[in-house]
């Protein structure tokens, strides 16, 4: 697994930098590549290993196994479109967001990158949105377990400080993160909810000075009507 990691992070590797990277021998370097890419999950372009393609046929079995796609695709593209920003659903995963499907609306600022992306709960708006659904207890667990790492200076990294916004969070529906993920960018987000648990949240990020005023609640508003259709498709009370 330190070897996959070390792909990834590194974008590419030869074998005597990952050694040193990791502290193996060189030979115990070159036979684990060896052995991953013989079962397709590495590949090697000149002395140059790469992950390989394998993997994203494990990624989308793992997001396409929650069959929520159909559902929120349409419409975080409308809600894309309408807000003319950028769009995610995402989900939590071992005290972290995971973003999985993306829309980007005209202006919009595509700033994760990737779905699979993987970020600390507190420091972005759909983990605060999904924390809120949380006890504080809960919540208290995870901080004392992951820590409250600050991704920027912004960042929220004292758990009072964190249980004040999930109060005002809870109050209002609509989580915001301001620079705390990525400086100069605001995000906010809704949790979706399916027969009263949290199954994920969206959010709508962009250059924190369109996210002021009349333009910010105007996607406020935006977003917590996105999140009731969703969850509305979601529900088994309604017909199919």
């Amino acid at each position: 697994m330190n070897v996959i990691t070390s792909l990834q992070q590194l974008d590419g590797v030869g074998v005597t930098e990952l050694a040193e990277h990791l502290g193996l021998a060189k030979s115990t370097a070159h036979d684990h590549l060896a052995t991953l890419r013989e079962h397709g999950y590495v590949t090697k372009e000149g002395d140059t290993y790469y992950l390989g393609l394998r993997f994203l046929d494990h990624g989308t079995y793992a997001r396409d196994r929650l069959s929520i796609g159909e559902v929120v695709s349409p419409v975080i593209d409308r809600l894309a479109e309408d807000t003319e920003e950028t769009v995610w659903f995402s989900v939590a995963e071992q005290s972290e967001i995971v973003y999985l499907f993306r829309a980007v609306g005209q202006r919009g600022v595509d700033f994760v990158c990737r779905p699979g992306s993987r970020i600390p709960m507190h420091a972005t708006a759909p983990g605060k949105a999904i924390l809120a659904t949380y006890s504080n207890d809960r919540v208290r667990n995870i901080a004392t377990s992951q820590k409250l790492t600050q991704m920027t200076s912004n960042t929220v990294s004292d758990i009072e400080t964190l249980l004040d916004q999930l109060s005002g969070i809870r109050d209002s529906g609509v989580a915001q993160a301001v620079g705390e993920e990525h400086p100069n960018i605001t995000s906010i987000a809704a949790s979706i909810s399916k027969s009263s648990q949290s199954v994920g949240a969206i959010s709508v990020s962009g250059p924190k000075d369109r996210f002021t005023g009349e333009a910010g609640e105007a996607k406020n508003k935006e977003l917590l009507a996105a999140a009731d259709e969703i969850e509305l498709r979601l529900s088994d009370d309604i017909c199919p």
